[in-house]
């Protein structure tokens, strides 16, 4: 991202690190199948634990999952919402039916309720993506901040010749049996499928995680889980 040319560089980043309220035994992941949304399936170490979290889930024409995990503190918590069939269209057709409406009522819905024994099963996950922010920006009406007429003395003291080339977010969640950082697996296992009783909630298909601010209502990440 950086060559010769480049003057000033726009980077956006974010550090954020959480343990889980009720943590995961590292003894708990086996690996397992999870199913792609192309009907084919690729190994996973799925984690395992019984304990009590909020769980909800709809009934309308995309009917979901949700699963709340806390972090120690209680004031930050990831949300899972889990498609209920893993068909190519379920994320797509969760997205474009997701607004910010619907969130905040789905967030507030699950919030409502009673903490009830689940037994939950998810993958450990690390994902890394870069995104150019140029684009988007220039889209919001910050183009200026990428030619000659920008102002950028609270940069730079000398500001000829000098504008911005690159804006980049770049983020990395990594989700384990101690919780979640951003910036030993036995084989398959079925002794987990049997014997259980009440609720369960079984990450094992395309999914979509928030990492919110419970306290000031903010999404802090935000991401899909596709594949291993």
């Amino acid at each position: 991202y950086i060559n010769s040319d480049t003057v000033l560089l726009m980077v956006n980043a974010v550090y954020f690190k959480g343990l889980w309220k009720n943590k995961f035994s590292e003894q708990s992941a086996f690996l397992e199948d999870f199913h792609l949304a192309d009907g084919s399936t690729k190994p996973v170490a799925m984690m395992h634990i019984k304990a009590k979290y909020r769980y909800i889930y709809t009934c309308d024409d995309n009917p979901v999952d949700l699963l709340e995990l806390p972090y120690e503190g209680d004031d930050v918590s990831m949300f899972i919402i889990l498609p209920r069939q893993p068909r190519a269209s379920s994320i797509p057709k969760l997205l474009k039916h997701l607004t910010p409406k619907r969130l905040q009522g789905i967030l507030h819905d699950i919030s409502q309720e009673s903490l009830r024994t689940v037994q939950v099963s998810i993958p450990k996950f690390e994902i890394e993506q870069t995104l150019e922010l140029k684009p988007i920006l220039e889209a919001l009406g910050a183009d200026e901040l990428f030619n000659k007429n920008a102002d950028l003395g609270d940069f730079v003291q000398d500001t000829r010749n000098i504008v911005i080339s690159k804006a980049l977010h770049k983020a990395k969640i990594e989700v384990d049996e101690k919780g979640t950082i951003t910036v030993g697996i036995k084989s398959i296992a079925n002794i987990l499928r049997s014997g259980i009783n009440g609720l369960r909630f079984r990450a094992n298909h395309p999914f979509l995680y928030l990492i919110c601010n419970k306290a000031k209502q903010v999404v802090l990440f935000s991401g899909i889980f596709n594949s291993p």
